[in-house]
């Protein structure tokens, strides 16, 4: 579900229900948006009611903060399988070098064998 600043209260509610679903443990939720003209991605932490975005360090950043978001880029939240999140939200390369941090340091985040000094 693609959330905007025309997005009504049915959409946010597909939302929700994205998120409680990740919260019972039946699928993950990844949201993707533009943030200061880059794609970010970002995984829901159920138990924090929060995402992790796609960059090594970076706070858990609340629902409430995408959804804000949304007024001024649209964010798409996605049900993924269970297991698959930090795949297809942080780390698509499962090296523990998240994506968004591979690729402002110049790296490729698809390549296990190319990441940043630092990274584990």
């Amino acid at each position: 579900i693609t959330l905007d600043r025309q997005s009504g209260q049915v959409e946010h509610n597909r939302a929700n229900l994205l998120l409680r679903r990740a919260a019972a443990g039946e699928c993950e939720v990844v949201a993707t948006t533009q943030l200061l003209g880059e794609e970010r991605s970002f995984l829901y932490l159920a138990g924090s009611n929060g995402f992790r975005a796609d960059e090594n360090g970076s706070p858990v950043l609340p629902d409430l903060l995408l959804r804000l978001a949304a007024l001024l880029k649209p964010v798409t939240y996605i049900a993924v399988p269970v297991g698959s999140g930090q795949r297809i939200g942080l780390d698509s390369d499962l090296d523990g070098c998240y994506d968004g941090s591979e690729q402002r340091a110049g790296y490729d985040p698809r390549n296990p064998n190319s990441k940043p000094p630092g990274c584990r």
